[in-house]
């Protein structure tokens, strides 16, 4: 159990600029909720590197206070504008900083799956009034054993993972009473600059209602939709076998012999495949489709500036494929299929995508529209098909050091969806990837089997959340 000792508002520590604007298509696109990272140290000495376990929030407050000063948004508020439009209101409001004990350990937590434990590392956020809600939420949790967690809750409409990490890094490195080497370039708009058009001209399925499920799911799930969390671990020799299996050649006219597939492909290929198997229950027509988040900074023309706070990711997804061409076909096959939805992000279809959010008069229902299944008229759920997977492979997320060593563990504090999975590097070095992933327990049992069974693997255990 974790109970929270104190809570406090921390504001920029010099005077920041007071200003008005629209948030960017890119912001707008997102839901105004927040998205929980969790960084775990383990228990150090009272003098370890001259930071006393008593002045560790006091460290983390003068920081946070230094870093907000050129991150200075993040301590704003958020308005609506019209068209359900978002505008950032920059007042220096601050941030809630919150200081918690837990009852528990750090080996309490086993494998870290996004489990109701973790959650509660995370601070908890009022949305009765979006004009008064923090964008930056951050909680300090001391373990019985000596152990910390800094939990963090930022808003999706601020800022998307890579900006995110950015900060905590910075702030980080303010902690342990260094200068910062980048800092954050505020302009959101300077993908405009260019002068190019951002006229949509692609359908953009990616805005579009993905598959439901044609009822098979339901029957046999039942009534109970309950969602579990685990964690999926994978050797770096599990990863060169997946690797060697994806390299068969696929004997299909549409697939152009280019380089090895990636471990993002390889990885949500399978996953996609095992997904189709475990909630496969006799339709082979079944449609599905995988949505992945695309970091589009390096992608535009010209690349967006280092240090771009704001969102800069947009969906793509894969066609619609069914079920039967998934399990059959070999792994090749649905990699192929990764590979194509996230290679068309490019600076055209990015900016044609940028167009098409803007051209949309009414922002609360696009953003709602694609996050979800379609609804069949007149049915309850009847299950999600389909996955959404998001890389963190490339971010930052181990070195984080706030002046008590680096984290030995760092992931998300809860998947809000089911069919939900995060693909990233393990904290150890010894090339494995960590993925947590969320799955109707109906059919947790099935997927684990099916992902370990190519691989000849016992599975990992799984909590619920």
């Amino acid at each position: 159990m974790v109970h929270i000792k104190s809570s406090n508002t921390v504001i920029p520590n010099e005077p920041t600029p007071n200003e008005r604007y629209l948030l960017s298509e890119f912001d707008q696109i997102k839901l105004w909720n927040h998205v929980s990272l969790l960084y775990f140290y383990k228990p150090q000495n009272s003098n370890s590197r001259g930071c006393r376990v008593v002045s560790v929030i006091e460290v983390m407050r003068n920081s946070l206070s230094q870093a907000l000063v050129p991150y200075y948004p993040l301590a704003g508020r958020l308005h609506w504008s019209e068209g359900g439009r978002l505008e950032l209101h920059c007042k220096a409001k601050g941030v809630l900083l919150l200081e918690a004990d837990s009852e528990g350990t750090l080996e309490d937590l086993a494998d870290f799956a996004p489990t109701q434990a973790l959650k509660e590392l995370t601070p908890l956020v009022d949305y009765g009034s979006i004009e008064e809600m923090p964008l930056l939420l951050v909680q300090l949790t001391r373990f019985r054993c000596g152990g910390l967690c800094v939990g963090v809750a930022v808003c999706r409409a601020i800022l998307d993972g890579t900006a995110t990490f950015g900060f905590v890094k910075s702030w980080a490195k303010l902690a342990r009473g260094e200068k910062l080497d980048v800092l954050p370039f505020l302009d959101r708009f300077v993908w405009k600059s260019s002068g190019k058009l951002t006229i949509p001209c692609y359908d953009h399925d990616e805005f579009k209602k993905l598959p439901t499920s044609t009822g098979f799911l339901k029957s046999k799930a039942g009534h109970n939709n309950e969602s579990i969390a685990c964690m999926l671990k994978v050797t770096k020799e599990q990863m060169n076998k997946l690797k060697k299996m994806a390299g068969e050649i696929y004997n299909d006219q549409n697939m152009v012999k280019q380089r090895p597939f990636s471990r993002f492909e390889v990885l949500s290929a399978h996953i996609w495949r095992c997904a189709c198997k475990a909630r496969y229950n006799g339709d082979n027509h079944q449609p599905t489709r995988v949505c992945i988040i695309v970091d589009c900074r390096k992608r535009m023309n010209p690349p967006l500036p280092a240090g771009y706070l704001g969102n800069a990711r947009l969906p793509t997804v894969t066609p619609p494929y069914v079920f039967d061409d998934l399990i059959s076909k070999p792994l090749c096959y649905a990699a192929w299929k990764i590979r194509e939805a996230v290679n068309k992000m490019t600076d055209e279809y990015i900016r044609s995508a940028l167009g098409f959010i803007a051209s949309n008069t009414n922002m609360d229902v696009l953003r709602t529209s694609f996050q979800k299944p379609a609804s069949v008229e007149g049915s309850d759920d009847l299950g999600n098909p389909n996955l959404n997977i998001v890389s963190w492979m490339n971010m930052p997320i181990h070195d984080t050091d706030f002046g008590w060593g680096k984290p030995t563990y760092m992931g998300p504090g809860s998947i809000n969806s089911e069919g939900k999975a995060f693909i990233m590097s393990s904290i150890d070095i010894d090339g494995s990837i960590s993925i947590p992933f969320c799955l109707k327990a109906a059919h947790m049992d099935s997927f684990m089997k099916f992902f370990y069974e190519d691989i000849r693997e016992v599975p990992f255990p799984y909590s619920k959340i």
